[in-house]
Parts: structure tokens; C-alpha cells; sequence
């Protein structure tokens, strides 16, 4: 017996458009390559596949994180700009997302740790 369910859409079109409108991905891309040309180089702008998976990954990821975690994200992140940008941070809000800002260390360590708990 197979069950499925139908469930109505969690996003209003307002964010909708904000993720899945391809002219915006792509004024996103441009925006972030003219403002840092180094930082973007050899990057192209995303695909909507690709910020729906960036979408469903962070979701996950806040999801299954301990429940004394808030969810945060790295608004300054490569693939967060040229995927969501500053237009997008009212909907990671309404997602119940904070914005975090790391200093370098503590980029390292968190890489380091992450490195740790794959490896």
C-alpha cells in the first residue's frame, strides 16, 4: 500500500519568486562578481536545481541539529550570495534563521571540527 500525502506549499509566491525567478539568480551572480571579481572567479551563476539543493540542505541540516541550536547561516557565504543574497535574508527570518559572522579562526576551527567528525 503506498500513501501519499499533499501538503499545502510552506513559501508564499512573494519568496517563491524570490528563489526561483532565473533573471534574479542571474542579476545575483553579476552583482557578486562585479562587487568581488577575485572572490567569484571560475563561478558561475547557480542553476535553480542548485539553490533548491542549498535550500533543502540547510533546512535539513536545521532540522537535525541539536534542539538548543538556533539555526544560523553565514549570510556572507559564497553560495548563499550568488544563490539568495540580501534579498533573500527576510525569508531565511521567516525560517527562523539567524545570520552569524565568523571571524577567520573560527572558520578554521570549524572546519577543523567538521573535518574531525567525517573523518
Amino acid at each position: 500500500m503506498v500513501d501519499i500525502r499533499i501538503s499545502p506549499l510552506r513559501l508564499n509566491k512573494y519568496y517563491l519568486s524570490l528563489i526561483c525567478d532565473p533573471a534574479k539568480l542571474s542579476r545575483r551572480y553579476q552583482k557578486a562578481t562585479k562587487k568581488e571579481p577575485e572572490r567569484y572567479l571560475n563561478r558561475r551563476p547557480l542553476t535553480l536545481e542548485q539553490v533548491m539543493i542549498m535550500l533543502r540542505v540547510y533546512l535539513h541540516d536545521a532540522l537535525y541539529q541539536s534542539t538548543d541550536q538556533k539555526r544560523q547561516l553565514q549570510f556572507r557565504n559564497k553560495n548563499y550570495l550568488l544563490g539568495f543574497a540580501d534579498e533573500c535574508n527576510d525569508l531565511f527570518k521567516y525560517l527562523d534563521f539567524e545570520s552569524i559572522d565568523l571571524s577567520v579562526s573560527q572558520l578554521i576551527i570549524r572546519l577543523y571540527r567538521m573535518t574531525l567528525l567525517r573523518g
